[in-house]
């Protein structure tokens, strides 16, 4: 295949003639003369053909690459530009002639002017950069326009890693000096390793931007930038390289991690990879407002931080990435940090009090999230009740115990945890609610009162309530006695309908205990033993050891083991019963009834007894009847029922009826003792107090 002709025809004297066009830019020449005069020789072996200047290489071969373009046959056309030999070949596509279409547009690609050399001949020229065409048509002449600075260009950064499958987001193409560049384009030869997107950018700030993806593993992915003026001539290049990893992980466990506020984990967040081995490891949290990290960047495998809370979140994300020396990211994970809501609960939920009672330790206030210094326990306005302490530390329990001051009802107190000691980093508050009611009063039915200590009971100012009272058939109320130096605390007019009442002792030096009693037991009599804490019913209305009318009975419990005799609902209906109780404790688990004027109960025990919360209620009918004798504390129970009893009470220690709360401004008491004239006449003389009658006899 030969060079295609370019013929001109021109009129000069009459006569015509026809030259062949044989003026080439040559490739090695540009840049290094003013007029680059044509070389026939090397036109030749070396041009395919004058009018084109981008291939430098002649052949007939029948196929392969050649110069820019590649052959498909015997001196055929050219069909596709080789880009990778030569600049040049990125100008125009392939023509028939090669890849550009003529020397004067390679020519004035390169940004050159193309002239007529030796006017009036057929000569052309490409002038060299800051030369022109001659007005004389003789050649190129210096222009007095400065020639463009084609500049240079340097990516940022020259060289970068990603991961398969991974975008490394705005690769810099930055122009070096002035050059008036519209827009770079960014090429590889290898789409199979990177791909980039865009292709082309325009100016943003004097830098051009692109991304670039790895698409399978490989080092030294070249990656070329080219400029352009607005003219779109091309100015400089730049090439830097890409390095595709294997795909990496990074797995952050475990994925949710609760932490206190204030507070550091006490175990720490762990990062694992796999395919490249990180550098290290980079732990950030997505709120510092809600946690911090205590280790931002980690370089020892296993790869590990902990997290301290800062402000309350359901939820926020801690992120993990790994790097390269370099500090290319490999791969990243993400896991969820909780920080809850600090708490504080108030228990009980409510209370009641009387006025003038303590209740120690009323309220204990637990919490949740970081650990209080102290907590504050507040009354609500109005003074109904008193705290104290105001203000407990853990050491004690976050306890406070409360004293009725004047009658409310559901009145706060409210629980404040702070995290210091100056009450200005408050975490949580509860509240609970305080009844403050009139001391529930008790009374006196058909009996004298006797006490060893003062005497309170605040009966109510509604009519028919007194103090000593009477039932159908009594013909008066009676006596009531309390020692000298002690008082009685009674309102005025409610003692009785009589108002008898005396400040005296009992003459009596006995104490009536439990040693009292055991010894008073005759020698044959041996009591049934009771073998479990918790007997039926039937233990007491069938068996026993039946002497002197009476079936004994006696329970060995040890109280130091805390060992409790529970007696169950009973009706004795006539049986008499007496139960000794040396060691353990009592409870009176159920209503004890008998019989009027038939049947008896007696109790004696060394330790407490204690009724039930359980029993109680309003009605005519006795909840327990009996005689219950204590060298402890008879306790009459918790509840906001009434307790009747019939029979007598007798607490060596103490009675204590504050915990019977019923309506402290009903006609009915809390609790009602009703003398039982039956009980003391079929009380056994065996256990009574023994004469000594003195008799001569003869010697």
């Amino acid at each position: 295949m030969t060079g295609r002709r370019k013929v001109k025809r021109l009129r000069f004297g009459g006569r015509v003639f026809a030259t062949i066009l044989g003026v080439l830019l040559l490739f090695g020449a540009v840049g290094t003369g003013r007029l680059v005069t044509p070389n026939l020789s090397f036109l030749q072996t070396n041009i395919k053909a004058t009018s084109n200047a981008c291939v430098k290489q002649f052949s007939t071969t029948t196929t392969g690459t050649v110069g820019c373009c590649s052959l498909t046959g015997a001196n055929s056309v050219y069909t596709s530009c080789n880009t990778a030999s030569d600049p040049w070949c990125n100008a125009y596509p392939c023509s028939g002639d090669g890849c550009c279409s003529n020397a004067e547009d390679a020519c004035n690609y390169f940004g050159r002017s193309w002239c007529d050399s030796d006017w009036p001949s057929l000569t052309k020229t490409c002038c060299e950069v800051g030369w022109v065409c001659r007005n004389d048509m003789a050649g190129c002449t210096p222009s007095t326009i400065p020639p463009t600075d084609p500049g240079t260009l340097e990516f940022i950064p020259p060289n970068l890693t990603v991961n398969v499958g991974q975008t490394f987001y705005d690769l810099r193409a930055r122009p070096v000096g002035s050059p008036p560049i519209r827009r770079v384009t960014f090429t590889t030869d290898y789409p199979e390793y990177i791909s980039i997107d865009p292709p082309e950018d325009t100016e943003q700030g004097n830098q051009f931007l692109t991304n670039v993806t790895g698409v399978q593993p490989g080092t030294s992915i070249p990656i070329t930038a080219r400029s352009y003026n607005a003219s779109d001539q091309f100015l400089a290049e730049v090439t830097g390289y890409v390095t595709v990893l294997t795909t990496n992980t990074l797995t952050i466990t475990p994925n949710t991690k609760t932490v206190n506020r204030f507070a550091t984990s006490t175990s720490p967040f762990t990062a694992r990879y796999t395919g490249t081995a990180p550098n290290h490891v980079h732990f950030s949290s997505g709120d510092v407002t809600k946690f911090t990290v205590v280790t931002a960047s980690d370089n020892s495998f296993p790869y590990k931080t902990n997290v301290s809370g800062v402000g309350v979140t359901t939820g926020t994300l801690i992120t993990a990435i790994s790097h390269t020396v370099s500090h290319v990211e490999l791969a990243r994970d993400t896991a969820t940090v909780v920080v809850p809501t600090p708490t504080i609960t108030l228990s009980p939920n409510a209370k009641n009090v009387i006025i003038g009672q303590t209740i120690t330790n009323a309220f204990t206030a637990s919490t949740t999230g970081p650990a209080p210094n102290h907590v504050v326990f507040t009354p609500a306005t109005g003074g109904y009740f008193t705290v104290n302490p105001t203000t407990d530390t853990p050491s004690n329990g976050f306890k406070t115990s409360v004293t009725g001051v004047r009658l409310g009802t559901n009145i706060l107190i409210t629980a404040r945890s702070y995290y210091t000691n100056n009450n200005t980093v408050l975490l949580a508050s509860d509240t609970a609610t305080v009844t403050v009611s009139s001391p529930s009063w008790w009374q006196v039915l058909n009996s004298d009162i006797q006490t060893k200590g003062s005497l309170t009971s605040s009966v109510p100012a509604v009519a028919n309530a007194y103090f000593s009272a009477l039932t159908s058939g009594w013909i008066g109320p009676g006596v009531v006695a309390y020692p000298p130096g002690y008082t009685a605390n009674i309102p005025t007019g409610k003692v009785s309908v009589k108002g008898w009442l005396a400040n005296s002792s009992a003459t009596n030096p006995k104490t009536f205990n439990y040693a009292y009693f055991a010894g008073q037991i005759p020698a044959d009599v041996i009591p049934t033993v009771i073998a479990t804490r918790t007997p039926a019913a039937t233990v007491f209305t069938s068996g026993g050891t039946l002497k002197y009318g009476y079936y004994w009975y006696i329970y060995n419990g040890n109280a130091a083991a805390a060992q409790t005799l529970t007696i169950p609902t009973v009706n004795l209906g006539t049986r008499r019963i007496i139960l000794l109780v040396p060691n353990a404790r009592v409870t009176i688990g159920g209503n004890i009834n008998l019989n009027d004027g038939a049947g008896f109960f007696m109790i004696t025990a060394k330790n407490n007894i204690t009724v039930a919360n359980s029993i109680g209620g309003t009605g005519t009918t006795p909840h327990l009847e009996g005689i219950y004798i204590t060298d402890g504390t008879f306790n009459a129970g918790t509840a906001a029922t009434p307790l009747y009893i019939r029979g007598s009470v007798v607490g060596n220690t103490a009675v204590t009826m504050t915990g019977r709360t019923y309506n402290a401004v009903a006609a009915t008491p809390a609790i009602r003792y009703q003398y039982a004239p039956d009980q003391i006449w079929l009380f056994p003389g065996k256990l009574g107090a023994r004469k000594i009658n003195w008799n001569e006899v003869a010697p």
